[in-house]
């Protein structure tokens, strides 16, 4: 029996006391930390269990039972709830209870809701969020793979959960209608897209310092971004999404052609640096608002792409990759990639471009840059 297991998706260690637990949830809540599959909700209905020394032992001898009932979403919920015979010392994460704890730098309008019952994955009924992350390809999952819950989340990568909590006040309500299946139509068209474009040009790849591979999934996963619209959550960023952003507003910074070519060439992965100056002097563009082709160019929002890109790059293979094309695979499956939307009116009007940067030890380099145009 493959249960939902916290440890894993929090990457936290399972041998740890519940005062340590409850310690190092109620710091990534602080610090507003929800780099893990499920977010903030996550998070606290593992503060509950983990932090409660009750709590955290039902929940270790239920997964400790391969053949007992399965521990799924809602198993969480009812631990979460269950009164335990030793409450934590840690009865309460910092803010708990007051209200707009995080309303800065974190999810707006949000207030922090009381922890006197279990906070569901966005709450929404098991089966939304109520299987394990999907990794990429197996045979090079990254340590700490989930074992077997994967087709739910492979309709809904993280990218599109965060900040999607409905039923929170002060929260964006779920998608509408179609958003989930829409989702999955593009993902089936993006992977046929690539695989033919790779296909034809295994050959070139073999001999090129260029990756093929790379190249076409970045550029077709853009181009249907840009199509179909990016639905990733908003209001608050992790590390690498903030570096991805810095980086996408010096360019938007530069002043001429010159200061242009000198970002690409700080911040490009040596494998698409060609491509990415090739652009620039094939458009004969001199700033960024020639490059995006609208007036006042402006961020409008990071989306962590990793799974979306997960989902491209499954089945292909990595013998042939260099060194560089290897950290590519590797920000995929460790959550390290993200698509800078930009748009006009200094990042409030309508998407005209965006640029896809991935995190490789520890600092954002660019992948692809352009306008809608350039990504078709």
């Amino acid at each position: 029996m493959a249960h939902y297991n916290l440890y894993d998706t929090l990457r936290v260690d399972r041998h740890a006391d519940s005062q340590s637990l409850a310690r190092e949830i109620d710091e990534r809540i602080e610090r507003q930390d929800f780099s893990n599959p499920g977010g903030l909700d996550e998070l606290q209905i593992a503060r509950q269990i983990l932090g409660d020394s009750g709590k955290k032992a039902e929940y270790d001898s239920r997964i400790a039972d391969e053949f007992g009932e399965e521990v799924n979403i809602a198993a969480l919920r009812q631990i979460a709830a269950g009164e335990s015979n030793q409450q934590s010392q840690f009865p309460n994460p910092p803010g708990a209870g007051q209200q707009g704890a995080y309303p800065q730098g974190g999810q707006p309008g949000y207030q922090q809701p009381q922890y006197s019952g279990p906070q569901g994955f966005s709450q929404a009924p098991q089966g939304q969020y109520g299987q394990q992350p999907q990794q990429f390809q197996q045979g090079y999952q990254p340590q700490g793979q989930f074992d077997s819950h994967q087709q739910g989340y492979a309709q809904q990568p993280q990218q599109f959960q965060q900040g999607q909590f409905a039923g929170q006040p002060g929260q964006p309500q779920q998608q509408g209608p179609g958003a989930k299946e829409k989702f999955a139509a593009a993902t089936a068209g993006l992977k046929k897209t690539t695989g033919e474009k790779t296909a034809k040009l295994r050959g070139e790849f073999k001999k090129s310092s260029k990756s093929a591979i790379i190249a076409t999934a970045v550029f077709t996963l853009v181009a249907c971004l840009l199509v179909w619209g990016v639905v990733a959550g908003i209001g608050h960023f992790t590390s690498g999404e903030r570096k991805a952003e810095n980086v996408a507003k010096e360019l938007l910074k530069t002043e001429n052609q010159g200061e242009m070519k000198d970002w690409v060439r700080k911040y490009s992965l040596d494998s698409t640096k060609e491509d990415n100056l090739n652009l620039i002097d094939n458009r004969d563009v001199s700033t960024p608002s020639d490059l995006f082709d609208t007036g006042a160019p402006g961020v409008q929002r990071v989306d962590n792409s990793s799974a979306f890109m997960g989902a491209v790059l499954a089945g292909e293979s990595r013998s042939d990759l260099d060194v560089e094309e290897r950290q590519f695979f590797e920000a995929a499956e460790e959550g390290n990639l993200y698509f800078v939307s930009i748009s006009s009116n200094d990042g409030e009007g309508e998407v005209v471009g965006g640029m896809m940067l991935g995190i490789v030890d520890g600092d954002a380099k660019l992948i692809a840059v352009g306008e809608a145009s350039d990504f078709n």
